[in-house]
């Protein structure tokens, strides 16, 4: 038989300690990547049925990471259990490494995010004394604005009188008020001698006291 004949022939069969070799091979060069059926393919050519029917329990084992039986085991924390990785791969330099690299990753990421737990506490820990600048900062602008008011005061009541607008240069003044008396606001008379009727009264008792006793014969009664 040729060798043409024999090339074109149906291609020959990889065994199946070849395709577990081949897919520990292809875990450890992606660095503990998750194995699926189609990446396989992509990176052997063999079909994505052969790896599952021949060795996708072992596919399977690859994908699991070894886990510490416990009660007390975080929920998403693998923790290596030494004696069952070796008794699973025995003394496969190769299997066990790549069985350590999930671990590393895994501790590479909770080192990770110990960091950025840290960098949140420093931050709450510097709350307090925001809090305290931010107060004195509030009262300096609270001053400022008290002070700012009672300018304004100062200068609106200064404007209405001319011999102290040019000598604090102020040009017009503040206090304007209407020709028409019904623009501003007045209280009637009624009301105005309501405000004041107690004390009107009171001020008229008081002055009929001082006058008896200044002038007694005008009180005398006949």
């Amino acid at each position: 038989m040729s060798d043409n004949k024999r090339k074109s022939g149906r291609p020959r069969e990889v065994s199946d300690e070849k395709l577990k070799e081949m897919a520990l091979s292809i875990k450890h060069k992606y660095r503990g990547k998750k194995l699926s059926y189609k990446f396989l393919e992509s990176e052997t050519g063999i079909g994505r049925h052969t790896w599952k029917r021949r060795i996708g329990y072992y596919i399977d084992e690859l994908n699991k990471p070894v886990i510490l039986p416990s009660n007390e085991t975080l929920e998403d924390v693998y923790l290596p259990n030494i004696e069952e990785l070796f008794e699973r791969h025995k003394n496969n330099k190769e299997k066990i490494v790549n069985e350590l690299y999930h671990f590393e990753q895994m501790f590479r990421k909770l080192l990770q995010e110990l960091s950025t737990l840290k960098k949140k506490v420093a931050s709450l820990e510097e709350l307090p004394d925001l809090v305290e600048r931010q107060k004195e900062e509030l009262k300096l602008v609270s001053k400022s604005a008290e002070h700012y008011e009672s300018s304004y005061k100062n200068l609106v009541i200064t404007s209405g009188f001319s011999h102290l607008r040019e000598e604090k240069g102020i040009k017009d003044n503040l206090l304007e008020f209407h020709s028409k008396s019904n623009q501003h606001i007045t209280l009637n008379d009624n009301e105005f001698k309501e405000m004041f009727s107690h004390v009107n009264k009171k001020s008229k008792e008081k002055s009929i006291q001082g006058l008896s006793k200044e002038f007694p014969n005008l009180f005398n009664d006949e």
